[in-house]
């Protein structure tokens, strides 16, 4: 038993590996191109898989963006809220923080 549940560990694990990867190459593509320009055959591509396999993990192109959108805000709020907890001092210092963090996050560029 303890097998299969390794096995169907691995498999999650793998299923979250080419979720983030096509969510990646839609960042990367639809910068480059434009969403309404931007095709899913090239986010495939530029994630190194089929076609088809969009759409075992989004409905359609909207979703994608839809669901890019999601999880780069859940990602933000994370790491602000893991960085508020630990930072102290007056509130004004956490605020400063709070913007400083930001910042660095969103400067962050895609290779």
């Amino acid at each position: 038993m303890a097998s299969l549940n390794r096995t169907g560990a691995v498999a999650k694990e793998r299923a979250n590996d080419k979720r983030e990867r096509i969510l990646e190459a839609a960042l990367r593509v639809f910068a480059e191109r434009g969403f309404y320009n931007a095709k899913v055959s090239e986010v495939a591509k530029a994630a190194g898989v089929a076609d088809g396999t969009i759409y075992l993990y989004f409905k359609n192109k909207d979703d994608l963006l839809i669901q890019l959108f999601e999880d780069r805000m859940d990602f933000l709020i994370q790491r602000l809220s893991e960085e508020l907890a630990r930072s102290g001092g007056t509130v004004v210092d956490r605020i400063r923080r709070l913007i400083l963090l930001h910042l660095q996050i969103a400067s962050i560029a895609p290779d």
